[in-house]
This record gives C-alpha cells, structure tokens and sequence, in this order.
C-alpha cells in the first residue's frame, strides 16, 4: 500500500510539471485513516453511527492540522467529510470544506484495492490483463491527484447555456450556407422522440461554433414557429447540407454515431461522409478505464462514466448536475414546453463538447509520447 501510494503521490507530481511546465514540490502531509474500524458488515443506522463518528474524528483532526488542501481516497469518505454524501463529488474536482475554526480545499481521488499479483513466467494473459488495467487506474489516480499542487483542476472550461433560435427559412438557409463555408469545426446534437429507426421524428438541431452560444433550430415540435410548407423547405435544405461534408471543417458531437444514423435514415442517404470527432470517443482514447470508476449520480442505475454529464465533470463543467432539466428528462423533450430551461438543456449539449474538443486536444497534446 505505502508503494503504491508514492507512486500516485509522484505521478501526480510528474503530470501536473508535464502539464503546467511547472515544477511541483511535494508538500508537507499527514496521512490519515478515514475509518479504521471494520464496517462492511453493518447496515442502516449501525453504518451510520459509525460513518458518523469516523467523519467527527476527521473534522478534528482536520482542524488541529489546518491544511492547505486534503486529498481524500474514496467517493464515500469525501461525501460525510464535505457534509453531501448524496452528489456534486467528481474525482479531481476540488471542493471547498468549510468547518467552524478552518476552511481548505478537498480534492476527492478514487480509492484503490491492490489486486496486482506478483506475475510470473507462469502468469496467464489475464492475469497481465488485469494487471494493466490496475495500473491504469492508478495513472488515473495519480492525475486527479495533480489537483493537490495548484488546487485547480489542470483542464477546465466555463460553459453556461446561451442561444439563440432560428425562426424563418432565411434565417435558417442563411446558418446552413454559414456553416458550410466554416475552415473550423462546429458542433451538432438533434433531439428525437424515439431511439427507432423506423418511427423517428426530428425535433430539434442543435448547433455552436464556439462553446459561448448554440443556435436552436425547432423543427417538429409543439413550440416550431415554422409553418408545415417552411418545414417542408428546410428539411430539403437539411438534407443538402448533410449529404454534401465540406473538407475545411468536421462536425463535434457526443455519440455523433447516433446522430447520424437518424439523420441518414431521415434524410435517405445510404452513407454520410462528412468528417466527425465524438467527445465521447475521444474520452475513452484518453481514459479507457473509467468504466472502473464508480461516478453514479443520485437515482443512477449506473454510473455511464463516458455520458456527455459525465465527462463535463472531469472537465469542470457542473452544470448538468443540478439542472433543472436534465439528462434524465431528455427523452420528454418532445412532449415538454421549451421553457427556457428546457432550451438551455438543448444549448449545453452542443456548447459543452465544443468546449471538450478543445480540451480533450490539449490534453493529447500534452500527454507524455513513449
């Protein structure tokens, strides 16, 4: 254990210089036990009572101590420490801890369970399998660790949802034509009312060229201010758009995949060729070992580690967890008024990834090359 927790403390170290260009000087630490107690038996108020006492404890220490910053191993021990045991907790993502006589900074990390066994000349390939995959989760660890020496995440953006809202057909053929003369890439998300082929409707088309505004185009929904023969126009123009890519630029979604198979199957077009970067793919690229980690949301039946929620999270990007309509909502957006929460929703989802684009390329750009 003491192994491994060095080598976290000087991968940390080593990212956050290779990212910053800085150097980082190990800081002074006490290292403590959230619960030294052996609980993983008890239940309900028992589990309480001693979750209770250990975070008590902790808070004392905690203010005896008075650090700077706190590292703390474990979703669950940052929760009763913070006080919000429930959410708003992403590994990497400093929070501030706020107790009577002292105020810091806490950065929650993965916790670890040492599974490398010693491999041998008779080790299996699952054995090395699962060998790699803890040492990723350590590389992982190590990076939302990096935290500790700036106490900022090292890759963040600020979003908020801004729109705007085609409302005619020249508005609309006027945005297409500006989008195909673009040299940089824009992003595109559609709202359906079905995942099926075969009885799906386009309700909106979301698009940004930056990650500061989206521009909404409303199509079969209650709330369209388009008239059925101006539909009529637009998807002709739609349809244009989409079956002629353009070579100076590409189109940024997350899960673009499923985007454009209903706009192939809505539009008729057996391929479509333009040139794409999906945020979500681009996240397993460089965190291929997230599905390790356990990032569920309150009411989450899992924790869907690459969903667009997810990865805003890993990029400073709170917005999502405490919208007023949310990912959870998404499939009701055909049948709900579009307020201006309900709008905002739609605006983030192409805001976001243009925003994660850009760091998920600097990230690249500056990992270490073997």
């Amino acid at each position: 254990a003491k192994d491994v927790f060095e080598i976290i403390l000087d991968g940390a170290r080593d990212h956050y210089q290779t990212i910053t260009g800085k150097k980082a000087k190990m800081p002074n630490m006490a290292v403590v036990n959230f619960n030294y107690h052996r609980n993983m038996h008890l239940k309900g108020v028992q589990l309480e009572v001693s979750m209770s006492k250990a975070t008590k404890r902790c808070h004392k220490l905690i203010q005896k101590l008075k650090p700077k910053r706190i590292v703390c191993f474990g979703k669950e021990a940052a929760g009763w420490i913070l006080g919000d045991i429930s959410q708003g907790i992403h590994f990497g993502m400093p929070k501030t801890l706020t107790l009577d006589t002292h105020e810091c900074t806490l950065i929650p990390v993965p916790s670890y369970h040492n599974t490398i066994m010693r491999l041998d000349e008779d080790a299996s390939e699952e054995d090395y399998d699962e060998a790699i995959t803890n040492a990723n989760v350590v590389g992982y660890m190590s990076r939302c660790a990096s935290t500790m020496f700036s106490g900022k995440m090292l890759f963040t953006a600020n979003v908020t949802p801004n729109f705007v809202e085609l409302q005619t057909y020249k508005e609309v053929d006027n945005y297409l034509t500006m989008l195909e003369s673009l040299d940089k890439p824009f992003a595109l998300d559609i709202e359906t009312n079905s995942l099926n082929n075969y009885d799906v409707v386009l309700s909106t088309l979301q698009f940004a060229t930056d990650h500061k505004e989206a521009t909404l185009l409303v199509l079969e929904h209650e709330d369209s201010p388009f008239s059925d023969k101006d539909k009529a126009r637009i998807y002709r123009r739609l349809r244009q758009f989409v079956a002629n890519p353009k070579p100076k630029t590409y189109i940024i979604g997350q899960n673009i995949s499923y985007d454009f198979r209903i706009l192939r199957h809505i539009f008729g077009l057996p391929v479509i060729y333009w040139s794409a970067w999906d945020t979500m793919g681009g996240e397993h690229a460089l965190d291929e070992n997230l599905r390790d980690m356990n990032t569920k949301l309150p009411g989450e039946r899992s924790s869907r580690n690459y969903a667009l929620d997810k990865i805003c999270l890993r990029y400073g990007i709170e917005w999502y967890a405490s919208a007023e309509f949310g990912k959870s909502q998404r499939h009701l957006i055909c049948e709900t008024k579009l307020d201006d929460s309900v709008r905002g929703y739609m605006a983030m989802d192409v805001q976001s990834v243009m925003a994660i684009h850009h760091l998920q390329h600097k990230r690249a750009m500056n990992m270490p090359h073997e």
